[in-house]
């Protein structure tokens, strides 16, 4: 299949990670002027540090599954490797943003491969309350839930790690690291706004089931599973249109805050 075709960007909800590859790219050319900067600027200072950090990064792009899901991971492994073996300290910003992507992007499988089931009851147990205080007749057995539609069909479906929103809040954390590292905030602070954005990406995933859950008890297994294709790629941009207005209005009270 095509990395770059629809069905695998959409499809297959790869949308996210080369969402943010898009992103720390603009990121780092926003950045040439100071990359460009310690590119020329002279000394030896940790230099041997950047290039172990070279070696390390295409050593371990060698060894990563060979697998399409990895493939933008290696280049950018590579090329980052590549770029601090000749370039050295112009290397840093590069190196901070290729550690972003990759948290990034890895959270979701580090969250399948060894917290699935526990990610998963994060959402399991509120819906199940959720649910009953809507009035869903809602079913559950550990994650398993079945529901009777208006029309009187029987749908089960499973709640898996996925449905917790582990990709989102992987986007989340490293929308939240490019911001912080583009406008810094005073820690005490930066710590609540990361709280409060990490309990609202939570929530909107808990909307997202619940939406999914009353599409299919009102309109059938069909409008389910098409709310479940499409909601993800609603709900998440318009809570983190509303996360950045409250960060850019942090941003605005540091400003304030300075001696003029």
């Amino acid at each position: 299949m095509n990395m770059f075709s629809y069905d695998f960007i959409f499809g297959e909800h790869h949308a996210s990670p080369c969402g943010m590859l898009v992103l720390c790219s603009l990121f780092l050319f926003s950045k040439k002027k100071e990359i460009k900067e310690e590119a020329v600027r002279t000394g030896s200072r940790g230099k041997h540090l950047y290039i172990t950090s070279g070696v390390v990064l295409i050593a371990a792009a060698v060894f990563m599954p060979a697998e399409l899901d990895f493939l933008i991971l290696k280049l950018a492994f590579v090329l980052t490797g590549a770029f601090a073996l000749v370039y050295d300290r112009a290397a840093k910003i590069p190196l901070v943003i290729l550690m972003i992507y990759t948290a990034a992007t890895t959270f979701p499988i580090i969250i399948a491969n060894y917290a699935e089931t526990g990610y998963a009851k994060t959402a399991v147990v509120p819906v199940k309350a959720i649910a009953w205080i809507m009035g869903l007749p809602l079913g559950v057995n550990d994650q398993l839930l079945n529901m009777l539609t208006l029309t009187g069909d029987s749908i089960t479906v499973m709640v898996t790690a996925a449905c917790a929103g582990p990709t989102t809040m992987g986007v989340f954390l490293g929308l939240f690291a490019l911001m912080h590292l583009d406008m810094p905030l005073p820690l005490k602070r930066a710590v609540c706004i990361f709280a409060f954005g990490v309990a609202g990406t939570w929530l909107q995933s808990l909307i997202r089931i619940l939406i999914i859950l009353g599409m299919g008890y009102n309109f059938g297994e069909e409008a389910l599973w098409t709310a479940h294709f499409w909601t993800i790629y609603i709900l998440f941009p318009v809570w983190y249109l509303v996360f950045a207005f409250v960060y850019f209005k942090q941003v605005g009270r540091k400003s304030l805050a300075k001696p003029t």
